[in-house]
């Protein structure tokens, strides 16, 4: 608007965990880093000037910031280089509790630096059990999934779907709390901001 200008700042980085090439470290490890992470915000500034006539950069009024960041698929995969493929063969891991943690663990992980949910926050601070209230806010990490749908990408990609779908059926959900033999009640597991309504994967396969 008039007598508003604004200055744009793009800042990337690039996680120490997980590091590698592309073809000799894949998906996830055991504490939810991925391979390839990286992260870039871009920050904008809106300036007031007061007076247009000034050379002076003017006064600051409000900032924006959008952060998106890109990784391997989190779960236990690999795709060794072989130079005789021109598409190296993907292998994916069979056990399917050290997917669902692996990528239970990235989920907190995005949802702990990237979303509002202040029960989520606490939670980890204090080491103890998320608060009835926080999963109140509509906290949303968006996937967008870019591999191929067909052939070893397209096992990916449907495993992970697949491994998503179950993480959020169980870790979202509130289980009563039953007593054990010993007459303690059980502690939960769930984790009221991992919910299909604060998750989402977009499969968008530009390759069609």
């Amino acid at each position: 608007t008039l007598g508003e200008s604004y200055d744009q700042i793009l800042i990337s980085r690039r996680s120490k965990y997980r590091t590698g090439t592309r073809f000799t470290r894949r998906g996830t490890d055991g504490t939810g880093a991925v391979a390839n992470y990286a992260e870039t915000e871009q920050i904008c500034l809106i300036l007031n000037n007061t007076n247009p006539c000034s050379n002076s950069r003017g006064v600051l009024k409000e900032v924006y910031s959008h952060v998106q960041t890109r990784g391997s698929i989190p779960l236990h995969w690999s795709s060794p280089a072989d130079v005789k493929a021109y598409r190296p063969r993907v292998f994916i891991g069979v056990d399917p509790v050290l997917q669902a943690r692996g990528l239970r663990d990235h989920l907190l992980s995005e949802l702990w630096w990237y979303s509002s949910s202040i029960g989520l926050k606490n939670s980890f601070l204090s080491k103890s059990k998320l608060t009835k209230d926080s999963g109140k806010d509509e906290v949303k990490v968006a996937m967008v999934n870019l591999i191929d749908k067909h052939g070893d990408q397209g096992r990916l990609g449907s495993t992970f779907d697949s491994v998503l779908s179950a993480v959020l059926e169980v870790y979202g959900k509130s289980y009563p709390k039953h007593k054990s033999k010993c007459g303690k009640s059980s502690e939960s597991n769930t984790h009221p901001d991992l919910t299909p309504s604060s998750v989402a994967h977009i499969w968008y396969d530009f390759h069609a």
